[in-house]
């Protein structure tokens, strides 16, 4: 019976608690005094502030209603209250207490134009006709939202929204408008906004009533980063319909959501800057009346998996499953058509990049799901598409890789024996005739001698043609013909005769006998074998270049003197150079075409 006793009692108690915390959380209506009347702006202005007097400050929850109110302009009193404040300012007014503003019937011409108020409770419109609002230099400390209304616009300029923006289940007829305006959601956010159930959000819109016109300019939206990857705190535009969409010069820090939304005439998205995602899912544009830029969405579109609650974007594609690649493919979809009605082929080309660089992920998750010969295949060539020529979009970058191919391959061919080109006969050849000088000087002057006549009679040919010229009074061109031979013979003349000059001048201090002119002639040795051995590796490195060219381009291909390893290698630079030629080929021609 005791344990009996004490379990109710524990149960009173905790009953009591209770509905005491109840009684403490529930919400307390106040009536305005201008329900049920008609005033003025100014008096209906007049009633929000006096809110301050009715409502108790005792810790409380109140919302202090106003409805059943006809607000119309009176000239005698709104050009001496409303009309001053709004041109010419005031001081500023705070109004404490939560509203409750509904069932208003507005003054079908003239509007109600706030100035400097400060808004520290929450603010909700609900069922109210005919609104036609200019809030300018507001600041709102809670929730704003506007439920439930027939209006013709809502026009917010240089506002501060600390509890964020809402509008559902309502009708403007002109527009919705934010300009200059700042959104700053804190870390914690505490609305208590227990009658109506509504959530925190930033900047929320839910309209399928009619065709909203709504621009958003020069705005900041800076969510606390431990807020931002929660959907609840994106700018949620989703399941909504839209005329016209503008976000202009505007710096976003949370995420964008248009998913399952339809723009009928003008989207636009110029110079604004989305710091996380932007969802496009199932959005339905007029690619004609889209403008943005391809920097502003690069990298940042995505799909929100609501079962899992993770967002999927090309920043994490291998956590991405192969269910959801579709609806990220869809929504690439949607922007590359946009950019490529738009005639811009830059964007077109970055998105289409960005777009197979996720494809290539995907058929890389295929095949590891399913092991099938076609898809591999197919991996693959995304991946040499991506790196060789941006899977066809940049022409330019395939002649890069293709350079770059060549010069790999004339590297290995440097080090490699062949017998492309002569440097290889010459350079050996010349050591043999500067090392014979050492022991037979007398017999190397002759070779140089020799060497020089040789010149001489290579050249005989042009100098008989430039002397018959003369005689003939031939025209000048004949003249020029020969010009480049005569160019070559007389570097070759010249270079001859400073080898022996200089061989000569070296022999006459080696025969001096002296010790130190003997130490000097082999040092200038020493530099003119260096020049010999430099001027060899500059050849063989022409010669290895000359080579790879040759191949790589196919030109003379059955003859590139090259054995063992290398006749491989040839074979394997020679079906790349293919290859890129052709991605080049394609690659330019699409280029063109589009």
């Amino acid at each position: 019976m005791m344990y009996k006793f004490w379990l109710l009692l524990v149960i009173w108690l905790g009953s009591l608690s209770v509905s005491k915390a109840q009684q403490q959380d529930a919400m307390i209506n106040i009536n305005a005094p201008i329900n049920g009347k008609t005033v003025s702006f100014t008096e209906f202005l007049d009633a929000l502030e006096k809110a301050n007097d009715l409502v108790p400050n005792d810790g409380k929850l109140y919302d202090y209603i106003v409805k059943d109110v006809k607000v119309r302009f009176i000239q005698k009193i709104d050009k001496a209250g409303m009309d001053k404040r709004f041109f010419k300012n005031g001081p500023e007014i705070v109004i404490r207490p939560d509203l409750r503003i509904s069932n208003i019937d507005w003054d079908p011409q003239f509007w109600l134009v706030p100035r400097n108020i400060t808004f520290a409770g929450n603010v909700y419109f609900t069922g109210t006709n005919g609104i036609k609002a200019l809030f300018t230099e507001c600041r709102f400390k809670k929730a704003f939202a506007v439920l439930s209304n027939n209006g013709e616009f809502l026009d917010f300029k240089k506002c501060t929204f600390e509890g964020g923006f809402r509008m559902q289940r309502s009708t403007l007829i002109d527009y919705l408008k934010f300009d200059s305006c700042r959104f700053d959601i804190a870390e914690k956010v505490d609305y208590q906004t227990l009658n109506l159930g509504l959530e925190p959000r930033t900047l929320f819109i839910d309209n399928k009533a009619n065709n909203l016109d709504m621009t958003v300019q020069y705005c900041s939206f800076d969510v606390h980063p431990k807020n931002r990857p929660n959907p609840q705190y994106f700018i949620s535009l989703q399941n909504s319909t839209f005329s016209n969409l503008k976000f202009i010069k505007s710096d976003i820090k949370t995420s964008m959501d248009l998913q399952n939304s339809s723009i009928s005439n003008n989207f636009q998205l110029h110079n604004t800057n989305v710091h996380d995602h932007i969802l496009l899912f199932g959005l339905n544009i007029n690619p004609l009346g889209t403008r943005m830029e391809w920097g502003l969405v690069e990298r940042k579109i995505a799909y929100y998996d609501v079962q899992h609650k993770q967002l999927y974007s090309i920043n994490n594609l291998k956590q991405i499953p192969l269910v959801i690649f579709n609806d990220l493919f869809s929504s690439y979809a949607i922007v590359y058509s946009a950019f490529k009605s738009q005639g811009n082929r830059y964007s077109t080309n970055q998105c289409y990049i960005e777009w197979k660089n996720v494809e290539t992920q995907y058929l890389k998750k295929l095949y590891e799901k399913n092991r099938s010969a076609k898809t591999y295949f197919t991996y693959w060539m995304n991946v040499f598409l991506k790196v060789f020529c941006d899977y066809g979009t940049n022409p330019l970058k395939s002649l890069y890789m293709s350079f770059y191919v060549l010069l790999t391959f004339a590297l290995i061919y440097f080090f490699l024996p062949h017998n492309f080109g002569h440097s290889r006969s010459n350079f050996y050849k010349n050591l043999q005739m500067f090392g014979n000088y050492l022991r037979h000087p007398e017999e190397f002057f002759s070779k140089m001698t020799q060497k020089q006549q040789d010149i001489g009679d290579r050249h005989q040919m042009v100098r008989s043609f430039v002397d018959n010229s003369k005689q003939n009074k031939a025209p000048f061109y004949f003249f020029l013909i020969a010009l480049p031979d005569q160019i070559l013979y007389r570097i070759s003349k010249s270079s001859n005769r400073l080898v022996v000059g200089y061989t000569k001048f070296i022999h006459r201090l080696r025969s001096s006998g002296k010790g130190f002119l003997k130490f000097l002639s082999d040092i200038l040795f020493f530099l003119f074998i260096l020049t010999i051995v430099l001027e060899h590796l500059i050849m063989r490195a022409l010669d290895s270049t000359a080579l790879s060219v040759n191949i790589f381009t196919t030109l003379g291909f059955g003859n590139t003197d090259a054995k063992g390893l290398p006749m491989y290698l040839t074979v394997l630079e020679g079906f790349i150079g293919w290859f890129l030629l052709s991605f080049f080929s394609l690659s330019l021609i699409s280029q063109l075409i589009d």
